[in-house]
């Protein structure tokens, strides 16, 4: 794409350079939303899985294990 755009530029296409760098924009910019939510999406569930303390979870699985 950026050598798109420059042949576009080269060739006093203006607009339709405008308009191939833009996009290219925003595709960088949407890959960066993504990457920042994928980031905080994998950050909350470990956060969550650290938070229930080992007790906690010890004695869930003593009592999955009890017979009924």
């Amino acid at each position: 794409m950026p050598l798109h755009i420059e042949i576009l530029y080269n060739d006093y296409q203006l607009p339709a350079a405008f308009a191939v760098a833009s996009l290219l924009t925003f595709l960088a910019l949407l890959t960066l939303i993504a990457k920042s939510i994928v980031e905080w999406k994998s950050e909350q569930e470990l956060t969550g899985i650290q938070r229930i303390p080992h007790e906690h979870r010890d004695s869930q699985r003593l009592e999955e294990l009890r017979p009924l």
